[in-house]
């Protein structure tokens, strides 16, 4: 999940190319929704921001499918995001 299409398409061209099957959302409620619908192995998404942010998918995913791994990346880069990602049991 991530807000940006450019990024979204080039994570996108870069997971496939390696062989992986990709689903992508544009904002954290359709991330939970694809979460909900389908069967994942990681969830990738960035810490995003609206109603349902990052978090909130990071959330979501642990708490109703704990087997998912789940990445949280910023460009911003700031700790008390990374500490409350890692609250969250986020994977990296």
């Amino acid at each position: 999940m991530d807000e940006d299409p450019f990024f979204r398409r080039d994570m996108v061209n870069d997971l496939e190319r390696e062989g992986y099957e990709i689903a992508t959302a544009e904002n954290g409620r359709k991330a939970v929704e694809l979460i909900h619908e389908n069967r994942f192995d990681l969830v990738i998404t960035g810490l995003g921001e609206g109603p349902v942010d990052g978090i909130d998918v990071l959330k979501y995913a642990k708490e109703n499918y704990p087997e998912i791994m789940v990445i949280i990346f910023t460009a911003q880069g700031n700790m008390s995001s990374a500490i409350k990602a890692l609250q969250h049991d986020a994977d990296d």
